[in-house]
């Protein structure tokens, strides 16, 4: 399980090594040397909800995964898991897929990142046409991607960027078959937007799960802090 954390962890703060990708644009390329120049930022707390809901929106069961890390001075990670609630996620069934993590940002033998360079070449990605106002009055350019992974799946979604900056600000993930027990999911990731601390804070799920034949809505939300 451990093992497991670390490989989420560190694909969530690595995000991106440099690309020499088949996909040639100015932007995209500042985006990528933005997130290797960020590649050292550790989240020392992360705090996993998960929500199960029927159809009406009411909360069947709920639950928490609180992790702490840590480097020691002989530079070797620790970490605690406390869990709280009356059915607090999994954290080897959230971070193999189970509930919906996207695969873009595991890590692990051939990384699945989308900022990969080694998984370029299984990437499609184009430039929509014209920019998209964020919130706080930010002129975003937005990808949209297609992504064949290792086993096979593919993936599709969307990623903002700031124009002035070059900062990835919003990653979203659609899975074209969803992992079970998850029968479909939509995933977003929000990014710190300074250029020099560049790292996810914040991961989004909203999906339909269904075990022996029930269907249930399940809400799932990751806080990423305290990175040093």
């Amino acid at each position: 399980m451990n093992r497991e954390i670390q490989r989420l962890l560190a694909v969530l703060v690595l995000a991106a090594l440099t690309t020499a990708g088949a996909f040639s644009d100015d932007l995209w390329e500042r985006t990528l040397a933005i997130a290797q120049d960020n590649q050292v930022w550790l989240a020392g707390d992360i705090t996993i909800n998960t929500q199960q809901l029927n159809g009406r929106g009411k909360v069947l069961d709920e639950g928490s995964t609180i992790i702490s890390r840590s480097i020691t001075s002989a530079g070797t990670l620790e970490e605690s898991i406390r869990q709280l609630g009356n059915a607090p996620p999994d954290p080897e069934n959230i971070l193999s897929g189970g509930i919906g993590l996207p695969k873009a940002l595991r890590s692990g033998e051939g990384s699945l990142s989308l900022f990969d360079p080694n998984r370029q070449g299984d990437l499609s990605l184009s430039r929509e046409h014209g920019t998209e106002r964020l919130p706080g009055g930010v002129e975003a350019v937005v990808y949209q991607y297609s992504q064949q992974l290792a086993d096979g799946e593919v993936v599709r979604g969307r990623v903002w960027i700031d124009l002035e900056t070059g900062v990835t600000i919003k990653l979203k993930t659609i899975p074209e078959k969803a992992p079970p027990p998850m029968v479909g999911s939509t995933t977003v990731v929000h990014f710190n937007t300074s250029a020099s601390r560049w790292y996810p804070i914040r991961v989004e799920m909203a999906g339909v799960a269904r075990r022996a034949m029930i269907k249930r809505e399940v809400e799932m939300t990751v806080v990423l802090e305290n990175y040093t």
